[in-house]
């Protein structure tokens, strides 16, 4: 089994790979969101891929791989499957974590910009 904080070990250092020195000038545009979701569940996830999704999507994506990092870290021991980092490192997130995120979505959405949140 691998805990949460083995998790978010690598989403960070994928997510620091990612977006390393970019300015988080561009707002949270939820709009895109189904778009970014549908890109995530066809994982895996590579860095170049990352830098190929429009600015929306990529400040999108930073914000929810910040949250899940924040979730893994606040629940350290969270137990889940000895698999579930295949083929994910610091350059690619894996199909099996990426599957993980689409189902979950947000784990904290009350920390969207209220105007970003959508109807649901």
């Amino acid at each position: 089994m691998l805990s949460g904080s083995k998790v978010a070990e690598v989403v960070y250092d994928f997510t620091q790979h990612c977006f390393i020195g970019e300015k988080s000038g561009e707002p949270v545009d939820i709009a895109v969101e189904e778009g970014l979701f549908d890109v995530l569940a066809s994982g895996p996830l590579t860095l170049l891929e990352v830098h190929q999704l429009i600015p929306s999507q990529r400040r999108l994506l930073k914000d929810l791989l910040t949250q899940y990092i924040m979730f893994l870290e606040m629940n350290r021991g969270l137990p889940l499957p000895s698999t579930f980092l295949k083929d994910s490192s610091k350059t690619q997130l894996g199909a099996e974590l990426l599957e993980y995120i689409c189902e979950n979505k947000w784990p904290f959405p009350q920390m969207l910009p209220k105007h970003a949140h959508k109807n649901s």
